[in-house]
């Protein structure tokens, strides 16, 4: 079995919108979701899956990741954002 976090991806497209991040749809080898975030350059690629499925623990390590690298958003912050929305 895959390891999964407790968040939905609904649920982190929720937040990541909220923190300032546009929300692309695309087709190239498979459907994917690119969210880009302009005044830090941060740029996140998900596979596009259903907004209900709970996130796979590496996808929610990139993203988190990201937001850190970027200063966007620090751990404790992003993980309380997403607890709000839950």
């Amino acid at each position: 079995m895959i390891p999964r976090v407790p968040f939905t991806y609904g649920q982190v497209d929720n937040v990541l919108r909220a923190l300032g991040f546009s929300r692309h749809e695309f087709e190239t080898h498979s459907k994917g979701v690119r969210y880009d975030h302009k005044e830090s350059g941060a740029i996140i690629i998900l596979p596009l899956l259903p907004k209900r499925n709970r996130m796979l623990d590496y996808h929610y390590a990139l993203v988190r990741g990201t937001l850190e690298d970027f200063g966007v958003a620090d751990r404790p912050v992003f993980e309380a954002t997403l607890n709000k929305a839950s």
